[in-house]
């Protein structure tokens, strides 16, 4: 993958050339790769712009969401 568009930014914590570190309306997204660059980021709008080789995506749960147990702990109650 060369180009990566997200919604839903609230903050960039950081950047580098290899890794991302965002805020997202659902949780923190972790962006790894290669060669990133940031292309555009409007935090107004909430979207991202990304380039680069996009190795993994990893996304991790709200606090508040971690201790009711979220989606899935509901369902299977």
């Amino acid at each position: 993958r060369t180009q990566l568009f997200v919604t839903g930014i609230t903050d960039v914590d950081s950047y580098s050339d290899t890794i991302v570190l965002c805020k997202t309306v659902c949780g923190d997204m972790i962006i790894e790769g290669e060669n990133l660059h940031v292309l555009e980021l409007k935090l107004e709008n909430g979207e991202l712009q990304l380039q680069g080789t996009i190795t993994a995506i990893t996304y991790t749960k709200e606090e508040n969401e971690r201790k009711t147990g979220g989606f899935f702990h509901r369902l299977f109650r």
